[in-house]
This record gives structure tokens, sequence and C-alpha cells, in this order.
């Protein structure tokens, strides 16, 4: 995993730090989420809480609400996540509850992102943690859309690239999905791991619910994977840690 400060110094050097026509945010010290959940972006989450101060560069309006609606935002996930750790803990109607009230936290956190990308349209990291929230409430197409206006703004960002992989496995769409890994790869391998990861878990859940594709499709990407895994790809090897 990179660190903090060479994750924002390579955000800094795309401009994914900045919002078009208004001031830089700060490189301050990024904040981890807990576990290994990145949730869209949000592994600099701390540096849009450090703008300068307005002796020094007045902060618009819309940009305040924006990041006061993404802070937000961010607040309902982390309770999501809470919540998830439990239910994953829990057994039976306990377990259910714990994930319902999941999904309600990531409803929430959506609402707050909305209202962060209608006020400042390119905020990048907030369009990227709304494609997080809609993703694991499987709300594929809206992802994706999300997942493309901050791709737009930061084009090698490594998690949204991956989470837009997941997004395509979501939706059946599969040669968008190898795309995807084949992108990832030369950016960045844990996360073409992660991808990996999610595009196995697919492959199981298709093996025994076909959900209207076709025995030799599914199969053929299981080819294709397994290429990949190996090495043995022509337009891929995956990274090893």
């Amino acid at each position: 995993m990179k660190s903090p400060t060479s994750l924002l110094l390579a955000l800094a050097s795309i401009g994914f730090l900045t919002f078009v026509g208004a001031p830089a945010v700060s490189l301050a010290e990024a904040q981890e989420p807990p576990g290994e959940k990145t949730g869209g972006l949000a592994r600099t989450d701390g540096a849009l809480g450090h703008i300068n101060q307005p002796a020094e560069m007045p902060a618009l309006a819309p940009e305040q609400t924006a990041l006061d609606a993404y802070h937000r935002g961010l607040s309902y996930r982390d309770k999501a996540w809470k919540l998830e750790e439990q239910a994953a803990a829990a057994k039976g109607a306990k377990a259910a509850r714990k994930a319902a009230k999941a999904h309600r936290s990531y409803e929430k956190a959506i609402e707050q992102f909305r209202k962060a990308v209608e006020r400042v349209p390119n905020f990048a990291q907030a369009l990227g943690s709304l494609g997080y929230a809609l993703l694991e409430t499987g709300q594929y197409e809206e992802a994706l859309a999300a997942y493309d206006r901050a791709l737009a703004i930061g084009p090698r960002y490594p998690e949204a690239i991956q989470e837009r992989g997941e997004a395509y496995l979501g939706l059946d769409r599969i040669e968008e999905a190898k795309g995807a890994l084949i992108e990832l790869v030369p950016i960045d391998g844990e996360c073409a791991d992660e991808l990996m990861s999610a595009m196995n878990r697919w492959l199981d859940q298709r093996r025994g619910d076909a959900g209207g594709l076709s025995e030799e499709a599914i199969e053929s990407f299981a080819v294709w994977i397994e290429e990949r895994s190996e090495g043995g790809g022509e337009d891929t090897v995956l990274r090893r840690r």
C-alpha cells in the first residue's frame, strides 16, 4: 500500500486535490480509513479539511457547503462500515438487522455526497465516494456515472478504476471489467489484485446462478482470469507483492 504522503503527491500531480477555478487544497497528512477499505477515493479524506484560511484565500460559499456535506457523508459511510463488521460477527436476525442499518447508512451517505457534487460538480473525492456508496448498495449504473466523472478529473486514480471495474462486474459487463484490470496493472498492482479477487467472487456467484449469461461466456472469463493470475496473458501480468 502506498504511504499517505506519496499518494497525496500523486493526487496533486494530476490535479486531483483541487477544484477547478477554486483555491487549491492543502496537502495535509491524510487520515487512513479503518481496515483495508478505501471507500471511494477516501485515503485522502483528511486533506480536504485544511483549506487555506479566509485571511489568506477566502473560500467560496459553495465550496464550504460542499465540504460540509462531504464530511457528513464520510460519517455515514464510516457508520456503515462499523455496522457491516457487526453484521459479519452476528448471526440470524441480528445479522440481518445490522446489514439493513448499514444499507440505510450508505443511503444517507449517498444523499450527502450528492449534495456535495451539486454544489461543486468537479469535487473528485466526493464523486468517488458517491460511486463507492452506490456500489455498496448495488446501484451499479449510477456508480459508473459517478466514477466516470471522477476519472475525467483524475484519470489515473487506481481505486476509482478498481471500483468501476467492480461495478462493471455487478452489471455482468465482462469485457469492460477486463479492460479495467488491464488499465490497472501498470498503475497499481495492489488495486489490480483487489479487482482480480472481485472477479473470482463474481465467478463463484455466476457458476451457481448464471443470471442469464451462457456457461460458455462464464467459463471463457474464468480461463482469462486464470491466465492473468498465472502471468500467462499477453496483455497483462499481475504484479506480485
